[in-house]
């Protein structure tokens, strides 16, 4: 459903007349108010649907009730939402409950907004039968011009801009385990059905694709003399010595080639008219290769590139007679190469490799392992892994009939690291196996996955309560979330230190879990869960409101998150009351949806993912396990597990005693399962080692990674810097810089064109250029600089490419202006912001020049 924003004013005059409209705005010298109603009127604004609602009205009775008017509201919001509430009942929206401490609360939420003097007023002026219609009759109320809707009468159903078809993208090439054969073919089906697939549906034997038909059964005989296997060992090499996983990898640029002579067999170069259609479709095959997983590749742009008229088998006559053969020519041609480029390439590929996302930034996206390698690799691997981590066990549940409610279960998926292999459980909604048919149940989609809705509301209640927790007891330890923090942390310490007559000499000790999520103890876990919610009465409820998020066209994005509240505090869910959320630029529209979920529920269904989950491995004997140790990953409650678990690690082992040593100065620094601990005394940084080596360490299925454990000296040079977290800490100064040199690999999505390519440029300079990294609270001047140089030089050197590339543009030279002096900008405003625009900002001015002069020489001549 489409919305429209409109005044409240023309939306009256546009339901009841413009009479009504100008009417309302009379007054008399005995309304004190109407200069206030006349503000009132003019701007509100409320969102109106632009086709029809389809909903269910409140009974049109609750008019004639002699009722007051806060009753009349709370009438018709019951009306509306009562249906809609998860908790129960109708009752549970507007009726009364008593909390912990005896006092009376009232779930109001949404209907508090109509019950001020205004809205009184005006349904005073419009009668109730209008304003009952008025408020049945839009979607969202926007007080005194804010973009904060504190009313909406039904759900929003945002939509998102219809995708364009022929957007593709190459999803189905990965994690795809197949048997290579002798005699393999891809274009194996009957004539008909690659036809109606290329033209997406059923044509019959029209003369309009007759051409089309006879390429295809050309391409179809041309392969009978193609052996795939003997041409891949002509073109695919295999590494000598692998010290790595990565090694076993086929070289993408001969995978490339492979699928290029593939095209170029089936398909003779005749077929695309010209050698210039061809150099095109070389280019576009070899962008398409190195698009990352989720990159679409635009069809309809590739097509518009090409010289449709040198293409002889498009249409009935090699002429193109008019506008209408042309836009059919064209249909045809994209529906072709979507054919191509989705589902022919997709296949060579797939059926020659198994095909994965890189983890190496400055790699290509994917990784192409032979299907025989890669066997061969995770077959190994996987039997030491079952024999560590894992039981076998029968299958949970019937295999004969699609599962749509499993909170419990995964597809065992391994991705490859440097030199080991990683275990992820894809959450799904079914299993695979020969036992499932899915011509059996042809409503059941296989893209289906699982949906946590079960799990993610929990997820949200254990981070709730982790706050709380540490509001009850402020010395316990919280792990880092972002590299950001670590980074502010640092400089905290860094500037304690300062207060207390400078730096000392300073040691650390660096390390990590091995294995982090599969060594956990599951017992420990559940016992740190219940210890969580000690604090808390075994009659405790928690409430989750679901919200969302809207851009403020209600059209460019929107995001869904849960507000949590204890029952005392039930208040705070109530968005249109909710100061936070009335500051906020985007829309935040409550869904009408209210959920509780109690203590002993929480800690159950944590059990239950803990113990009871099952993971199946797709291979040849579809099995199933449980596991013995640890938690799967990819599950969505394990990293709020594993946090809350290495907390109560921190509090109860590795600074059992050493916080309080006097005259020392210690920080411990967490994220996820990387660990730095900085201090004065060398022989507390030795004891924390020792307790994260311990026993009652390991007791909680924490094993230090040995080949990664680091000590550091801040007075010894070669240990006197440590990398954290993508940070470069020198230990002397305790001063911070980027750890790696910056890499920037923009989206083919935002490379379509050079505008979209810069503004991707300037979120990245903003995004990495953290205000902890130029605060001169924290930094001195030349650290600051030095941050935003090492952030600058990769942003220069891929602007000046980009601008290199794109030289016989003609607003070149406009948009380069542009783009120099945004980023120049960009930096002065976050300087200012962080800094002030005092001494500081004439410090940056020589500097800021420099950078100013580097760009505009290397992007070239432009006018400034």
């Amino acid at each position: 459903m489409l919305a429209l924003k409109v005044g409240l004013l023309q939306y009256i005059g546009d339901e009841f007349g413009p009479e009504l409209a100008a009417r309302l705005l009379d007054g008399n010298e005995f309304d004190g108010n109407i200069d206030a109603f006349r503000v009132f009127l003019q701007q509100t604004v409320v969102l109106k649907p632009t086709s029809g609602r389809g909903g269910t009205l409140p009974a049109q009775d609750v008019c004639a009730r002699d009722i007051p008017f806060l009753e009349f509201v709370d009438i018709i919001f019951k009306l509306q939402f009562g249906a809609a509430s998860d908790i129960g009942s109708a009752d549970a929206w507007l009726g009364p409950a008593e909390d912990s401490l005896g006092k009376t609360v009232r779930f109001r939420f949404q209907s508090s907004l109509l019950k001020t003097a205004m809205w009184a007023k005006l349904c005073e002026r419009l009668g109730r039968p209008a304003f009952l219609r008025l408020l049945t009759g839009v979607l969202a109320v926007f007080p005194d011009t804010s973009a904060q809707p504190n009313l909406k009468w039904e759900t929003f159903r945002y939509r998102r801009p219809a995708e364009n078809t022929y957007n593709i993208r190459k999803t189905r090439m990965y994690y795809r385990v197949s048997n290579l054969v002798k005699h393999i073919r891809f274009m194996g089906a009957p004539t008909q059905v690659l036809l109606d697939e290329i033209c997406g549906a059923p044509i019959g034997k029209s003369k309009k694709v007759r051409k089309l038909r006879n390429l295809i059964e050309h391409a179809k005989r041309r392969e009978l003399s193609i052996d795939y296997l003997r041409l891949r060992r002509s073109i695919v090499t295999r590494a000598d010595s692998c010290d790595t996983v990565f090694a076993y990898c086929s070289a993408p640029n001969q995978v490339i080639r492979f699928v290029l002579v593939v095209v170029y067999r089936l398909l003779p170069s005749q077929t695309f008219g010209s050698a210039e259609n061809r150099s095109k479709l070389s280019k576009a095959i070899m962008t398409f290769m190195l698009l990352s997983r989720f990159d679409t590749f635009d069809v309809c742009a590739f097509v518009g590139s090409l010289k449709v008229k040198d293409i002889p088998w498009l249409g009935k006559s090699e002429k193109i007679t008019s506008v209408q053969d042309l836009e059919l020519r064209t249909t045809i041609l994209r529906g072709f190469f979507k054919f191509l480029f989705g589902v022919l390439i997709v296949r060579i590929v797939s059926r020659f490799w198994y095909v994965t996302e890189s983890p190496i930034v400055d790699a290509s996206p994917n990784l192409y392992f032979p299907h025989s390698t890669w066997k061969r690799i995770t077959r190994v691997w996987l039997q030491e892994y079952i024999l560590r981590f894992l039981c076998k066990v029968e299958c949970p549940f019937d295999m004969s009939a699609p599962q749509k409610n499993i909170a419990n279960f995964g597809i065992l998926r391994l991705i490859p690291k440097k030199s080991d292999l990683r275990p992820l459980c894809v959450p799904c909604s079914f299993p695979i196996g020969p036992e499932f048919k899915k011509e059996a149940h042809p409503g059941f989609s296989r893209k289906q996955t699982f949906t946590p809705d079960r799990i993610r509301p929990i997820r949200d209640i254990l981070r709730f309560q982790q706050a709380r927790y540490v509001n009850a007891y402020p010395s316990s330890s919280t792990g880092c979330h972002l590299a950001s923090v670590v980074g502010k942390k640092i400089l905290e310490f860094r500037q304690r230190l300062l207060q207390h007559g400078g730096i000392p000499p300073l040691y650390g000790v660096q390390f990590d879990m091995k294995h982090c999520y599969d060594n956990l103890n599951q017992a420990k876990i559940i016992t740190c869960i219940e210890e969580l919610f000690a604090i808390e009465s075994n009659h405790e409820e928690y409430f989750l409101r679901n919200v969302s998020s809207y851009s403020s066209s209600c059209l460019s994005y929107r995001k869904n998150f849960n507000l949590i509240s204890v029952r005392k505090d039930i208040e705070t869910l109530d968005v249109a009351q909710n100061d936070k959320y009335a500051a906020r630029k985007d829309v935040v529209v409550d869904n009408g949806r209210l959920a509780k979920y109690n203590k002993s529920h929480v800690i159950d269904l944590v059990r239950s993912q803990v113990i009871e989950s099952v993971v199946q491995i797709p291979d040849d004997k579809f099995q199933f396990f449980k596991r013995t140790r640890g938690v799967f990953q990819g599950f969505p409650l394990l990293a709020t597990l594993c946090d809350v678990v290495y907390n109560s690690l921190v509090d109860n082992v590795i600074l059992c005693g050493l916080m309080d040593k006097s005259g020392t100065h210690s920080l411990l620094l967490r994220l996820a399962d990387d660990f730095l601990f900085i201090s004065t005394s060398k022989e507390v940084c030795h004891k924390a080692y020792v307790n994260a080596v311990s026993a009652e360490a390991q007791r909680y299925g924490a094993y230090v990674n040995m080949d990664k454990l680091k000590f550091l000296d801040s007075s010894v040079p070669a240990q006197s810097s440590a990398s954290f977290v993508g940070l470069s800490i020198d230990m002397k100064s305790l001063s911070i810089h980027q750890g790696s040199a910056l890499r920037i690999r923009i989206p083919q999505s935002c490379r379509k064109s050079l505008k979209g390519s810069v503004q991707y440029i300037l979120r990245f300079l903003f995004q990495r250029l953290q205000d902890y990294l130029i605060d001169l609270d924290l930094v001195t001047v030349e650290t600051a600089l030095d941050s935003i140089d090492e952030i600058l030089a990769p942003i220069l050197q891929i602007t000046t490419q980009l601008f290199q590339e794109a030289e016989g543009l003609p607003e070149r030279a406009k948009l380069a202006e542009s783009h120099v002096f945004n980023i120049v900008n960009g930096v002065i405003q976050r300087w200012t912001t962080v800094n002030g625009d005092g001494i500081y900002l004439k410090c940056m001015g020589p500097y800021l020049e420099s950078v100013f002069n580097r760009m505009v020489e290397a992007i070239g001549n432009i006018p400034v």
